[in-house]
């Protein structure tokens, strides 16, 4: 038991929890960028506290906490909780609570706070690494190597280029200097490495790093996109809107697009989350089935791929099929059309399919990341496209999507 927590059950003062106290943190086990350090409490004697779980549990379990329970797994939670509070200035940045934070918070707080993340130095990323280095007068830099991948994947001209367009945003307003190893954020404050804003631009930076040295087919990434926004439309969180491509890029992104796909002899082709078939008989059968964990959201997304096929298609039968988790489609009059229909139809059914997997793809990974800055890492990464090919693609799609689900139109 702390000393803290005999102070506060020798004074025999009831106290309610009113909301969680959060500081600021880089460490990629917190995709929102809060670290949640305690408890703040209101006690009868008109005096805000901030405790520890441990801490709210000994009080508990003394009978001073007045609006709370323990649940089957021992933790202590209040009936109810108003926003979260930053009580403490500073934050948990590189492996180490900031010199603000430090004079701020009781012992027992910092040693909880260095409980829940790692104490490395450095923060992996996913495309590169973070490094804090202080300098004087309380001036600090933030040193991003990157990764081996990203220095072999990307050629140094298109990464100096995309970085300077990236950061010459007036939105992010940070001095850099961009090497062939990585980036240096220059001349920041306490205050600055703390900031959730400048802790976010790296986030997004590094998602979109991420983005460029994947050879994924960028078109099916667009598509899954917007699927996944008319799933979620009427969402003030979803970035998707129709005001993005509007500037043409500066950055060639291309589109790595299998063309056609490769069947086995059996004519199977493993994906991400499923399997596409193929086969032909008497006419052309594609089907899809999901290998990953069904969920009625899934199950939504396999609809709407279902409808739209439906409406673009009129000569397609697609059935979807919930028991067996596949969505199964074949021509109903194969021989009435012209050989280029076909080929056109067949290569829009790969596509589908393909983006399909793609959103059940990007579905089971946003919970490891800030959703908003997720999702528009990839609308952002593509706007810098100099073609022109994706905002065409993205115009085009779009108007599918509201013509498919006119009640689901932003």
């Amino acid at each position: 038991m702390s000393d803290y927590s005999k102070e506060l059950i020798n004074a025999g003062i009831p106290i309610r929890i009113t909301n969680t106290v959060e500081i600021p943190t880089d460490s990629m086990q917190y995709p929102y960028s809060s670290l949640p350090v305690g408890w703040k409490c209101y006690s009868e004697d008109e005096k805000f506290i901030v405790i520890t779980p441990d801490e709210a549990k000994e009080l508990y379990h003394a009978g001073l906490i007045t609006n709370a329970y323990e649940n089957k797994y021992g933790y202590i939670r209040p009936h109810s909780l108003g926003s979260p509070s930053h009580t403490f200035s500073g934050g948990f940045i590189c492996g180490e609570l900031t010199p603000s934070a430090c004079n701020e918070m009781r012992k027992e707080i910092r040693e909880y706070a260095m409980s829940l993340v790692s104490s490395t130095k450095a923060v992996e990323m996913l495309s590169g690494t973070k490094h804090l280095v202080k300098k004087e007068n309380g001036i600090y830099c933030i040193l991003y190597n990157f990764s081996e991948s990203v220095q072999k994947r990307i050629k140094y001209p298109t990464l100096k280029i995309f970085t300077e367009h990236f950061f010459k945003n007036p939105k992010i307003d940070i001095e850099i200097d961009v090497c062939k190893t990585g980036i240096t954020m220059r001349n920041l404050k306490e205050t600055d490495i703390c900031s959730l804003r400048i802790i976010d631009i790296l986030r997004d930076y590094d998602l979109q790093l991420y983005r460029m040295r994947s050879k994924a087919n960028k078109l099916v990434l667009l598509y899954a996109v917007l699927k996944r926004s008319f799933m979620l439309s009427g969402s003030c969180l979803f970035p998707v809107c129709e005001n993005r491509f509007e500037e043409k890029g500066t950055i060639h992104i291309p589109f790595n697009r299998p063309s056609p796909i490769k069947f086995s002899k059996f004519g199977e082709k493993k994906l991400r989350c499923g399997i596409m078939y193929f086969r032909t008989q008497w006419f052309d059968i594609y089907m899809y089935r999901i290998n990953a964990p069904y969920t009625e959201n899934i199950r939504a997304l396999m609809l709407m791929t279902q409808k739209l096929l439906q409406q673009q298609f009129p000569e397609l039968n697609v059935s979807f099929n919930g028991y067996d988790e596949s969505i199964s489609i074949f021509f109903r009059d194969q021989h009435s059309l012209l050989d280029s229909e076909v080929k056109y139809i067949k290569a829009t059914i790969e596509q589908e399919l393909l983006s399909l997997d793609m959103t059940i793809y990007l579905m089971k990974n946003e919970s490891k990341y800030n959703f908003m800055a997720y999702y528009d890492s990839i609308i952002s990464w593509l706007e810098i496209d100099s073609s022109g090919d994706f905002a065409k693609a993205y115009s085009e799609y779009l108007s599918q999507l509201k013509a498919a689900f006119p009640e689901r139109v932003f």
